[in-house]
């Protein structure tokens, strides 16, 4: 599975709060071993901002995970990475 190419890696994940990145996040630290998931969110009102911190709760049971709120931009975070997943996030879907 491709999950083994990601062990030991550390995976940063963009809308880590919302649905695709809270499930990918999920994911990645139930199947891949020694990872270590950094989720950024800048945890908009673009829908229930209650929904999005039930998942980041249900993210911090995992110890290699951390969560960044960050704000509109991510200009001025300096993570050195190895995988990137993002999902941009528009109204017009």
């Amino acid at each position: 599975m491709w999950y083994s190419q990601l062990n030991n890696k550390t995976i940063l994940v963009t809308g880590a709060a919302g649905f695709i990145g809270a499930n990918l996040s999920k994911q990645l630290l139930q199947n891949v071993d020694n990872v270590t998931v950094i989720g950024i969110d800048n945890m908009n009102d673009y829908y229930d901002v209650s929904i999005k911190e039930y998942r980041l709760r249900e993210l911090a049971k995992y110890n290699n995970f951390t969560f960044i709120k960050i704000k509109q931009s991510a200009e001025g975070i300096d993570i050195d990475i190895e995988y990137q997943y993002e999902k941009e996030n528009t109204s017009d879907v």
